[in-house]
């Protein structure tokens, strides 16, 4: 497998290859850090799609891609669960484990005040929501999207937006795509 074929059209990595230019210079076109949750609960198949059923995990992956390719250039991805990892190629890691958000905020915490909005697709379970919670109201504002069926993890989302100044979504992951339309503005 080549390294491409862990690309998606509009990632990071493609765009930074299509331009010809370094990394660090692609990521000055970010607008938004995606920071997704991959861990095991994500896994649960609750989402309705075309022909049944699938899981949060490969419906949020699916609308990713697709907002990548609306977007190319200006989303960076970052992937968490027991582990954070940054996703230039764009493709989400099943990590399974646990829900690190603390970790993942650290790890993008650099960014702030930059202008570049953080945008977390999440169930809402963290391993320490105490912690998440600290964190998210030292950072510029944090948009929180909610995905799945938890009523304890839809307060967390709106908990999570809250303390950071950010507005909370509670959305099913299939309308990913457009609200984080949205959360951008017209795209441009």
């Amino acid at each position: 497998m080549k390294t491409t074929d862990l690309q998606v059209k509009g990632s990071l990595a493609e765009t930074s290859h299509n331009r010809a230019v370094e990394f660090a210079e692609a990521f000055l076109t970010v607008d938004a850090i995606m920071i997704c949750d991959v861990s095991g609960s994500m896994a649960e198949r609750d989402v309705p799609c075309e022909g049944g059923v699938r899981s949060r995990f490969d419906e949020c992956n699916e609308q990713l891609k697709r907002l990548q390719r609306r977007f190319p250039g200006r989303l960076a991805v970052v992937a968490f669960s027991s582990d954070v990892a940054f996703v230039p190629g764009g493709v989400l890691p099943f990590m399974g484990g646990g829900t690190e958000l603390t970790e993942a905020l650290e790890f993008v915490r650099p960014a702030d005040g930059t202008g570049i909005k953080y945008i977390v697709a999440s169930d809402g379970c963290p391993s320490d929501p105490e912690g998440c919670l600290r964190v998210a109201k030292s950072m510029s504002p944090i948009d929180a999207i909610y995905i799945g069926t938890d009523p304890e993890g839809k307060e967390f989302m709106e908990k999570l937006a809250k303390a950071s100044g950010g507005k909370s979504v509670d959305v099913g992951v299939e309308l990913l795509e457009d609200v984080v339309v949205k959360l951008l503005g017209d795209g441009k």
